[in-house]
């Protein structure tokens, strides 16, 4: 959420997408932050789904209740193939980031690293 929070306040400074692969890039760009939103929350489904209950830093916010309830953990059960659509995303965005800085020679690296 805090990543999200600052992409959003720093929108107005990043360069606009340009080219025959903008498109590509606004795409990869949702989908890693839904891959973001979505991977806490299919695995919080899937704790839930499956009775385990939720504890954060030692609170129990929802008690263990050992009954399994379906329809939370199918939905839960998203997270496994989330979680490796992430992993290509990322591999993708790592991917593209070095693709601009050693081939392309411009300043995409230097502008994400701040």
């Amino acid at each position: 959420m805090l990543r999200m929070l600052w992409a959003l306040g720093q929108r107005h400074r990043r360069p606009p997408h340009q080219g025959p692969g903008a498109p590509l890039v606004k795409g990869g760009h949702f989908l890693l932050y839904a891959g973001m939103l979505l991977m806490p929350l299919s695995g919080l489904l899937l704790m839930l789904g499956k009775g385990y209950g939720l504890k954060v830093f030692g609170v129990q916010l929802v008690a263990r209740s050992g009954l399994e309830t379906g329809w939370l953990a199918a939905l839960g059960s998203l997270h496994a193939p989330l979680a490796w659509l992430l992993l290509a995303l990322i591999l993708g965005h790592v991917g593209a980031a070095l693709f601009h800085h050693l081939v392309k020679d411009d300043d995409t690296l230097r502008r994400m690293a701040g």
